[in-house]
C-alpha cells in the first residue's frame, strides 16, 4: 500500500502524518507514494518544501505519480508543459520502483511523448 502526499493542505495525510504512519507500520507492506504535482503545489504554497518530502521519506519510496504544475497551481500536465524544476527532484526518484505518468486527459500524445523523452534524457 502506498501512502500518497495530497494536493490540498487540509487533506489527510499531512507531511507529519505520513511520517507517523510509516514509522508506526514499519516492516508492514506500506510505503510512501510521492505525487510530484501535489508536493510542488504544497511547496509553492509554503506548506512543505518539495524536497523535504523526498529527503525524509525516500527510504520508504515505492512509487511516484509524475506530472507538471503550471503557475496557477493546476496540476496533471505532461512534464515540460508546466513549471516544475525537475532537475531538483529527479535524483530522488531515479530508483523508484514504480513511475506513473498521471496527466490530464486533454494531454496530447505528442506532449506525453515529449515529457517522457525529456525525463529520460534527464536520467529518469
Amino acid at each position: 500500500m502506498g501512502i500518497e502526499n495530497r494536493y490540498y493542505f487540509h487533506e489527510i495525510p499531512s507531511y507529519e502524518e505520513v511520517g507517523v504512519i510509516l514509522k508506526t507500520f514499519e516492516g508492514a507492506p506500506i510505503g510512501y507514494w510521492h505525487d510530484v504535482g501535489h508536493a510542488e503545489v504544497l511547496s509553492r504554497l509554503k506548506v512543505c518544501p518539495h524536497e523535504k518530502w523526498l529527503s525524509s521519506y525516500n527510504k520508504y519510496l515505492i512509487g511516484t505519480h509524475i506530472h507538471d504544475v503550471n503557475d496557477q497551481l493546476e496540476d496533471h500536465f505532461a512534464p515540460t508543459k508546466g513549471t516544475i524544476d525537475f532537475d531538483k527532484i529527479i535524483p530522488y526518484l531515479k530508483n523508484t520502483p514504480i513511475k506513473i505518468f498521471e496527466v490530464q486527459p486533454k494531454s496530447t500524445a505528442e506532449e506525453i511523448i515529449a515529457g517522457f523523452d525529456y525525463l529520460k534524457e534527464k536520467g529518469l
